[in-house]
């Protein structure tokens, strides 16, 4: 995850809250959870919040694209519209900008057969850390990617010693966050690794040029990594910034 900095809502999100107020004051019903309606506004929900989070799951950080979800094993799956504070348990709280994420179709069909994370894994089980907030914790300060399992891991995927790379959480009691998540899960991991090859690779590939072009592309992929462009930004962005920024330390560079 990285800490996701909100834009401005869609003008039709304000809508749906007066929409949503009038109902309750005339009919004296509280709202419920699957009274959830976007309507015509989701496509303006999901475009603004594919821009903000620079084409990224709030959760996994895999690609997400701004059209309806199909599903992720189809080509052209889109994304979902996420309450962090489920709507079932804060029914008042779903058209509120500051809850809305857009995340993956969340599922995966692998050897052992389909698996859930991100918020397909989670259901509604409450999360300690928000993305889409800048107060603390923030993810950044959280978790850690390591080349080896959690010590909790093992038990849930058997098969731990391909390669890839883990998250860990720095404070013990946010373990459940990626637990509930499933962001350990296989093809994440690998996903993650096969990231990192491709940028020791590029890396490899400017070796010759001497130490300047290296520098000078560690400088570019970081850009790359933390500022959203045309085309948002690339899949496991935090992780690739991660690893930029300890090569440049490595170098005697100071990261941005």
């Amino acid at each position: 995850m990285r800490t996701i900095e909100k834009q401005g809502e869609p003008a039709c999100l304000a809508d749906l809250r007066r929409e949503a107020k009038r109902v309750e004051t005339e009919t004296g019903r509280p709202p419920k959870g699957d009274d959830w309606n976007p309507g015509a506004c989701a496509a303006s929900i999901r475009e603004a919040l594919h821009a903000e989070q620079g084409g990224l799951c709030a959760y996994c950080m895999g690609r997400i694209r701004p059209h309806g979800y199909r599903s992720e094993l189809h080509r052209l799956g889109g994304m979902k519209i996420e309450h962090w504070q489920d709507r079932s348990t804060h029914p008042r709280h779903m058209y509120d900008w500051g809850n809305l994420l857009g995340v993956c179709g969340g599922e995966y069909r692998g050897a052992i057969g389909l698996i859930e994370h991100c918020d397909t894994s989670r259901k509604a089980q409450p999360l300690r850390v928000n993305p889409g907030t800048r107060a603390p914790p923030r993810p950044e300060e959280l978790f850690a990617f390591k080349s080896t399992p959690p010590p909790t891991t093992s038990a849930k995927h058997p098969d731990v010693k391909h390669p890839g790379l883990w998250i860990h959480a720095n404070d013990a009691r946010m373990s459940r966050d990626i637990d509930l998540l499933n962001l350990n899960a296989k093809h994440l991991v690998s996903n993650r690794h096969a990231a990192i090859q491709q940028m020791r690779r590029a890396l490899a590939k400017n070796q010759a040029r001497g130490e300047a072009s290296i520098r000078d592309l560690l400088r570019k992929k970081l850009t790359a990594a933390t500022q959203p462009g045309p085309n948002g930004l690339p899949p496991f962005a935090p992780l690739i910034a991660d690893y930029i920024r300890k090569k440049m330390r490595t170098k005697g560079m100071t990261p941005p």
